[in-house]
């Protein structure tokens, strides 16, 4: 997600190598993946349908190739093992993301930005763009982690010409230019709910402007919400910013992230405790994953936004073809369901209006 959102050039395929599910434990034997079903159930869902917004502002899949299995497959695969494994390649290629169904999570780019050759294009082995990406991708975690779905990657650009009006956290806010003062604006005239997230309190008087600040960060228009885990957190008409210690927010850091995304606008998906993830629509359906991160069998709810004029909905578990108990709490369904310790689900939903 973080190397799509700096480049939506970039054609990516994705691995799928069933079991491989810890990089500490599988790296030192490469091809010798041990991993169980329902892990390696849930890391496959965890990436497979998180798309992107490319160069022309069309959403899309942050995959475009097929799957690779270079670190081979598990020795300790069973009759089982291979019937998942099939099956979730059936899912991962018969399901695309069309729109999504959760939060962006946008980082400055433009192309054509020929004061910094990293964000032209230039350090893509080594240098700059490595940081940046790393860091997007370190920010992606901690959202997740605070229970926000994260649905898709862009570039500040990318976004600015995109339709949608999802909400979004943008990261890096300190270092925009003041030609990015436009897309901003963009997103802003469309109503895109956003948390801009900076990690030095120096700005573009231009962005400065519609975050309601002085260049140093001083309040203007804006107002103080809150100076919790380190973090001061201000709010201008309707926006949020961030402003942390460090390039790489803590945990609890995260969380005060995702608590005020959560105040500003209703969240497409809400997690019970434990369980994290993203949803996408396809057609008229939408689609969550589940990921169970406390591996603990339990009873869980997963809360999806109502579409507008919904009155009744169904939901159906893919992993087995299972319904659902779906009832309404306010502009959420609720959905209920069985989990198994550390395992992956995708909820099927379907919205009738009568």
């Amino acid at each position: 997600m973080a190397i799509k959102a700096f480049n939506p050039g970039w054609k990516m395929s994705d691995l799928l190598v069933w079991g491989y599910n810890s990089s500490v434990l599988n790296n030192p034997h490469w091809s010798a993946a041990v991993g169980t079903t329902e892990p390696s159930r849930r890391l496959q869902y965890d990436r497979a349908w998180r798309g992107c917004i490319d160069q022309d502002g069309q959403y899309q899949s942050i995959h475009t190739y097929g799957y690779a299995m270079n670190a081979n497959v598990s020795w300790t695969m069973n009759d089982h093992d291979w019937q998942e494994c099939w099956r979730v390649q059936e899912r991962r290629s018969l399901l695309y993301p069309m729109e999504p169904l959760g939060i962006g999570v946008i980082v400055r780019n433009r192309m054509d930005d020929l004061e910094d050759p990293i964000f032209s294009g230039g350090g893509v082995v080594e240098g700059g763009a490595n940081k940046i990406i790393d860091d997007f991708a370190h920010l992606v975690s901690r959202l997740q982690d605070a229970g926000l779905p994260v649905s898709f990657s862009a570039n500040l650009d990318s976004a600015a010409k995109w339709d949608g009006i999802s909400p979004m956290v943008l990261s890096k806010a300190n270092e925009l230019k003041a030609h990015d003062a436009t897309s901003l604006q963009k997103l802003k005239q469309r109503g895109v709910k956003l948390v801009a997230v900076a990690h030095e309190a120096k700005f573009a008087p231009q962005v400065a402007n519609l975050l309601g600040i002085s260049t140093d960060g001083t309040p203007l228009s804006a107002k103080v919400r809150d100076e919790v885990a380190g973090l001061r957190v201000l709010e201008h008409d309707g926006w949020v910013l961030v402003i942390a210690p460090s390039e790489r927010l803590t945990i609890r850091q995260g969380r005060v992230v995702a608590k005020y995304l959560a105040e500003m606008t209703p969240l497409p998906i809400r997690y019970d405790e434990g369980l994290a993830g993203y949803g996408f629509r396809m057609g008229g359906q939408s689609f969550v994953v589940v990921e169970d991160w406390l591996e603990k069998a339990r009873q869980v709810e997963v809360r999806i936004l109502a579409r507008e004029g919904a009155t009744s909905a169904s939901a159906v578990g893919m992993n087995e073809h299972r319904p659902f108990q779906v009832r309404r709490e306010g502009n959420y369904w609720v959905v209920s369901f069985n989990m198994r310790p550390g395992d992956g689900e995708v909820i099927c939903l379907q919205e009738a209006r009568n």
